[in-house]
């Protein structure tokens, strides 16, 4: 009688460890695709944004007497000076890390 007490005691101490594995698993894997998706529309969003600066630099060059180039340091300048992260990321970058995430 203890036996089958005590087997029984282990098998369902098995099945719920198992049932927890199984649902943080599942748990991490939601998480992991959920991050997924975050990444895709941020790289999505930079490469947008990466081509908004191209195009708005390209307006400046028709009203002032600079390269692009030259406007494009001065407007990322501005916001270092903003205490926020100098943009350096390419269209291509951004692209790199949306083809690893698919």
């Amino acid at each position: 009688m203890n036996e089958s007490i005590i087997n029984g005691i282990f098998a369902l101490s098995g099945t719920l460890i198992g049932s927890l594995i199984s649902y943080f698993i599942a748990r991490k894997v939601k998480e992991t695709k959920t991050l997924k998706a975050q990444v895709s529309i941020l790289s999505k969003q930079v490469m947008s944004y990466w081509n908004l600066e191209r195009i708005y630099s390209e307006e400046l060059v028709k009203l002032v007497s600079k390269p692009a180039k030259t406007i494009l340091q001065e407007y990322r300048e501005k916001i270092v000076a903003m205490n926020l992260v100098r943009p350096t990321m390419t269209e291509k970058e951004a692209k790199n890390i949306l083809i690893k995430n698919l």
